[in-house]
């Protein structure tokens, strides 16, 4: 797992923080038995997906406005 943080269990996966039992994911949040997804936040048991918070779908723009504010209120880097 390349550039990730405060994961279990993930595999060729990278960019993950704070992540458990994800696979072949690329820059997820908090997120969690995971496969095959990008760009997700808080997010558990999704395939092949991106672009969610919480398991809800999200436009790319969307997506990163509201991540942003979300990092920011909950202090994450």
């Amino acid at each position: 797992m390349a550039h990730s943080a405060g994961c279990h269990a993930c595999h060729a996966s990278a960019y993950l923080r704070e992540c458990t039992h994800c696979f072949q994911c690329n820059y997820l949040v908090n997120s969690h038995y995971c496969t095959g997804c990008n760009y997700c936040f808080g997010c558990f048991g999704l395939a092949k997906k991106d672009f969610h918070i919480l398991n809800v779908r999200y436009g790319r723009d969307e997506y990163f406005k509201i991540t942003d504010r979300l990092r920011r209120e909950l202090g994450l880097t």
